[in-house]
């Protein structure tokens, strides 16, 4: 039962993490629209500042889109044993504890990497 009540809070952790950053970020992108700051009219070039938000609202969508991605592939990779799957396999490779644990991490570290690619 224990570890079970782990995985549960493993999950929690992960999906109230995103909830948090979904808010955050929603929450800067609806200043995307505003005009320059009074303060430092003089320091930018409005044409440049138009387009510097325009790429702040495609990278916003992009974002979204990826950190959903991975969350989904992540609670996915949780719940179908991928880390079990690698562990073992990982096991049967590696004798030495610490080689171990830099093996597990690493492998799950460049399969993060080739997803978010």
């Amino acid at each position: 039962m224990q570890a079970e009540i782990l995985f549960y809070v493993i999950i929690g952790i992960l999906v109230i993490q995103y909830a948090i950053d979904l808010v955050l970020t929603l929450l800067n992108a609806a200043r995307f629209g505003d005009p320059i700051p009074a303060e430092v009219d003089d320091v930018f070039d409005e044409t440049e500042y138009k387009r510097s938000q325009q790429y702040k609202k495609e990278n916003f969508r992009f974002g979204l889109l990826s950190s959903a991605f991975s969350l989904i592939i992540t609670l996915a990779f949780l719940v179908f044993g991928g880390f079990e799957w690698v562990d073992q396999f990982l096991r049967a490779q590696v004798q030495h504890p610490v080689g171990l644990a830099l093996a597990f991490f690493g492998l799950i570290m460049l399969g993060s990497e080739l997803v978010s690619m």
